[in-house]
Protein backbone atom coordinates (compact mmCIF):
# COMPACT_ATOMS: atom_id res chain seq x y z
CA UNK A 1 0.00 0.00 0.00
CA UNK A 2 2.78 2.37 0.86
CA UNK A 3 4.69 2.17 -2.89
CA UNK A 4 1.44 2.85 -4.27
CA UNK A 5 0.90 5.61 -2.23
CA UNK A 6 4.16 6.55 -3.59
CA UNK A 7 3.64 6.00 -7.08
CA UNK A 8 0.11 8.32 -7.36
CA UNK A 9 2.14 11.58 -5.20
CA UNK A 10 4.54 11.15 -8.10
CA UNK A 11 3.51 13.40 -11.57
CA UNK A 12 2.34 11.70 -15.21
CA UNK A 13 5.73 11.99 -16.65
CA UNK A 14 7.22 10.08 -13.24
CA UNK A 15 4.64 7.96 -13.33
CA UNK A 16 5.04 6.81 -16.62
CA UNK A 17 9.00 6.39 -16.83
CA UNK A 18 8.30 3.65 -14.37
CA UNK A 19 5.58 1.98 -15.85
CA UNK A 20 7.79 1.40 -19.07
CA UNK A 21 10.85 0.47 -16.75
CA UNK A 22 8.26 -2.32 -15.08
CA UNK A 23 7.17 -3.55 -18.46
CA UNK A 24 10.67 -3.75 -19.97
CA UNK A 25 12.13 -5.78 -17.07
CA UNK A 26 9.01 -8.05 -17.07
CA UNK A 27 10.04 -8.52 -20.85
CA UNK A 28 13.69 -8.87 -20.37
CA UNK A 29 12.99 -12.35 -17.25
CA UNK A 30 9.75 -13.44 -19.57
CA UNK A 31 7.41 -13.12 -16.94
CA UNK A 32 3.77 -11.89 -17.40
CA UNK A 33 3.99 -10.07 -14.38
CA UNK A 34 5.56 -7.10 -13.23
CA UNK A 35 6.15 -4.87 -9.33
CA UNK A 36 5.99 -1.28 -9.04
CA UNK A 37 7.61 0.23 -6.66
CA UNK A 38 8.97 -1.17 -3.17
CA UNK A 39 12.73 -2.60 -2.74
CA UNK A 40 14.40 -4.52 -6.11
CA UNK A 41 14.82 -8.22 -5.16
CA UNK A 42 17.34 -10.73 -6.01
CA UNK A 43 16.39 -12.95 -8.96
CA UNK A 44 15.55 -16.33 -7.75
CA UNK A 45 17.65 -17.85 -10.62
CA UNK A 46 21.21 -16.29 -9.17
CA UNK A 47 23.49 -18.23 -7.81
CA UNK A 48 23.46 -16.63 -4.41
CA UNK A 49 19.14 -17.35 -4.20
CA UNK A 50 19.76 -20.88 -5.57
CA UNK A 51 22.18 -21.77 -2.02
CA UNK A 52 18.89 -21.18 -0.04
CA UNK A 53 16.80 -23.71 -2.18
CA UNK A 54 16.19 -26.86 0.12
CA UNK A 55 17.56 -28.84 -2.32
CA UNK A 56 20.68 -27.89 -1.09
CA UNK A 57 19.79 -28.83 2.20
CA UNK A 58 21.94 -31.74 4.07
CA UNK A 59 18.70 -33.74 3.87
CA UNK A 60 17.52 -33.08 0.85
CA UNK A 61 21.20 -34.16 -0.96
CA UNK A 62 21.42 -37.26 1.36
CA UNK A 63 18.18 -38.17 0.30
CA UNK A 64 19.39 -38.23 -3.28
CA UNK A 65 21.61 -41.33 -2.45
CA UNK A 66 21.13 -44.18 -4.15
CA UNK A 67 20.65 -46.93 -1.68
CA UNK A 68 24.02 -48.44 -1.73
CA UNK A 69 25.63 -45.36 -0.83
CA UNK A 70 23.06 -44.90 2.03
CA UNK A 71 24.51 -48.29 3.24
CA UNK A 72 28.09 -47.65 2.92
CA UNK A 73 27.69 -44.41 5.07
CA UNK A 74 25.88 -45.81 7.30
CA UNK A 75 27.74 -49.24 8.21
CA UNK A 76 29.97 -49.78 10.45
CA UNK A 77 33.13 -49.72 8.96
CA UNK A 78 33.52 -46.16 6.81
CA UNK A 79 36.75 -44.49 5.86
CA UNK A 80 35.88 -41.67 7.46
CA UNK A 81 39.05 -39.79 7.02
CA UNK A 82 38.85 -39.96 3.32
CA UNK A 83 35.50 -38.69 3.31
CA UNK A 84 36.63 -35.29 5.21
CA UNK A 85 39.49 -34.79 2.61
CA UNK A 86 37.92 -35.64 -0.41
CA UNK A 87 34.83 -33.09 0.45
CA UNK A 88 37.17 -30.53 1.73
CA UNK A 89 39.15 -30.66 -1.72
CA UNK A 90 36.13 -30.95 -4.08
CA UNK A 91 34.53 -27.70 -2.54
CA UNK A 92 37.37 -26.23 -2.55
CA UNK A 93 38.10 -26.93 -6.41
CA UNK A 94 34.64 -26.50 -7.85
CA UNK A 95 33.97 -23.72 -5.59
CA UNK A 96 37.18 -21.56 -6.93
CA UNK A 97 36.65 -18.41 -9.42
CA UNK A 98 35.85 -19.46 -12.82
CA UNK A 99 35.40 -23.55 -11.81
CA UNK A 100 31.70 -23.53 -12.04
CA UNK A 101 30.41 -24.28 -15.59
CA UNK A 102 33.85 -25.15 -16.96
CA UNK A 103 33.35 -28.69 -17.95
CA UNK A 104 37.33 -29.22 -18.63
CA UNK A 105 37.63 -29.24 -14.68
CA UNK A 106 38.35 -32.18 -13.33
CA UNK A 107 39.64 -33.51 -9.88
CA UNK A 108 41.48 -37.27 -9.95
CA UNK A 109 41.91 -39.54 -7.02
CA UNK A 110 43.57 -42.88 -6.96
CA UNK A 111 42.17 -45.09 -4.32
CA UNK A 112 43.67 -48.57 -4.87
CA UNK A 113 40.74 -49.92 -2.45
CA UNK A 114 37.66 -51.04 -4.18
CA UNK A 115 35.61 -49.67 -0.98
CA UNK A 116 37.16 -46.48 -0.88
CA UNK A 117 36.40 -46.22 -4.54
CA UNK A 118 32.28 -46.58 -3.66
CA UNK A 119 33.04 -43.96 -0.62
CA UNK A 120 34.81 -41.40 -3.17
CA UNK A 121 30.95 -42.12 -5.57
CA UNK A 122 29.17 -41.23 -2.36
CA UNK A 123 30.59 -37.82 -1.67
CA UNK A 124 30.22 -37.59 -5.16
CA UNK A 125 26.73 -37.87 -5.61
CA UNK A 126 26.59 -35.72 -2.06
CA UNK A 127 28.16 -32.59 -3.57
CA UNK A 128 25.77 -33.28 -6.86
CA UNK A 129 28.89 -33.89 -8.93
CA UNK A 130 29.68 -36.99 -11.85
CA UNK A 131 32.20 -39.47 -10.89
CA UNK A 132 33.78 -42.39 -12.65
CA UNK A 133 36.43 -44.81 -12.12
CA UNK A 134 38.93 -45.64 -15.12
CA UNK A 135 41.72 -48.15 -15.51
CA UNK A 136 45.26 -47.13 -17.02
CA UNK A 137 45.95 -48.58 -19.95
CA UNK A 138 48.27 -51.61 -19.35
CA UNK A 139 47.96 -51.25 -15.86
CA UNK A 140 45.47 -52.28 -13.36
CA UNK A 141 45.75 -49.14 -11.47
CA UNK A 142 42.31 -47.06 -11.15
CA UNK A 143 41.67 -43.67 -11.51
CA UNK A 144 38.48 -42.34 -10.43
CA UNK A 145 37.22 -39.06 -11.99
CA UNK A 146 35.28 -35.83 -10.53
CA UNK A 147 33.52 -33.34 -13.08
CA UNK A 148 30.96 -30.85 -12.49
CA UNK A 149 28.31 -31.49 -15.59
CA UNK A 150 26.23 -28.11 -14.10
CA UNK A 151 26.77 -24.92 -15.00
CA UNK A 152 27.27 -23.75 -11.44
CA UNK A 153 28.18 -25.88 -8.48
CA UNK A 154 26.34 -25.12 -5.39
CA UNK A 155 27.43 -27.53 -2.29
CA UNK A 156 25.32 -28.54 0.12
CA UNK A 157 24.72 -26.27 3.43
CA UNK A 158 26.29 -28.59 5.60
CA UNK A 159 29.19 -31.20 5.34
CA UNK A 160 28.58 -34.71 4.75
CA UNK A 161 29.98 -36.03 8.22
CA UNK A 162 28.11 -33.84 9.73
CA UNK A 163 24.62 -34.44 8.74
CA UNK A 164 25.51 -38.41 9.05
CA UNK A 165 25.97 -37.63 12.71
CA UNK A 166 22.98 -36.01 12.96
CA UNK A 167 21.19 -38.99 11.47
CA UNK A 168 22.84 -41.41 13.73
CA UNK A 169 22.61 -39.19 16.48
CA UNK A 170 26.25 -39.67 17.84
CA UNK A 171 29.64 -38.36 16.98
CA UNK A 172 31.80 -39.74 14.56
CA UNK A 173 35.97 -39.82 15.55
CA UNK A 174 38.54 -39.86 13.35
CA UNK A 175 41.90 -39.14 12.72
CA UNK A 176 41.98 -36.36 9.67
CA UNK A 177 44.93 -36.63 7.23
CA UNK A 178 46.02 -33.15 7.93
CA UNK A 179 47.48 -34.97 11.07
CA UNK A 180 48.72 -37.98 9.44
CA UNK A 181 51.83 -36.41 7.32
CA UNK A 182 52.22 -36.36 3.88
CA UNK A 183 53.21 -39.77 3.03
CA UNK A 184 49.16 -40.78 3.18
CA UNK A 185 48.35 -38.14 0.96
CA UNK A 186 50.88 -39.32 -1.78
CA UNK A 187 49.67 -42.90 -1.08
CA UNK A 188 46.20 -41.94 -2.72
CA UNK A 189 48.00 -39.64 -5.17
CA UNK A 190 45.10 -37.32 -5.62
CA UNK A 191 45.97 -34.99 -9.11
CA UNK A 192 43.58 -31.85 -9.75
CA UNK A 193 43.90 -30.13 -13.22
CA UNK A 194 41.90 -28.67 -15.94
CA UNK A 195 42.29 -30.20 -19.30
CA UNK A 196 42.47 -26.86 -20.89
CA UNK A 197 45.34 -26.43 -23.37
CA UNK A 198 48.19 -25.67 -20.78
CA UNK A 199 47.47 -28.52 -18.64
CA UNK A 200 47.93 -32.21 -19.08
CA UNK A 201 45.79 -34.63 -20.80
CA UNK A 202 44.86 -38.14 -19.02
CA UNK A 203 44.60 -40.99 -21.75
CA UNK A 204 41.76 -43.04 -19.56
CA UNK A 205 39.37 -45.95 -21.17
CA UNK A 206 37.20 -48.06 -18.65
CA UNK A 207 38.67 -52.06 -18.60
CA UNK A 208 35.60 -53.62 -19.22
CA UNK A 209 36.91 -56.62 -16.82
CA UNK A 210 36.71 -54.21 -14.13
CA UNK A 211 33.39 -52.72 -14.81
CA UNK A 212 31.62 -54.50 -11.67
CA UNK A 213 34.22 -52.70 -9.11
CA UNK A 214 31.47 -50.22 -8.96
CA UNK A 215 29.22 -48.71 -10.19
CA UNK A 216 29.89 -45.33 -12.51
CA UNK A 217 27.65 -42.39 -11.17
CA UNK A 218 26.48 -40.14 -13.17
CA UNK A 219 23.80 -37.99 -11.38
Amino acid sequence: MKAWNEFIAKDEQEQLEILENAVSNANSEEKGWCVVGGKPTPSKNTPDARKHHPAYSGKACFERLDKKSKQILLSRKVNWALVDHLERELRSLFCSPGSPGDEEIVYVGHYPAASDRALAHTVAQYLWLTSQSVTIPGTLDRLTEFRNSRSFFIPPRICLIPYVESVLNKRIDFVPFSARGDDLLEDFGRLSMSSGQDSPKLDLTMSSDTASDEETHLD
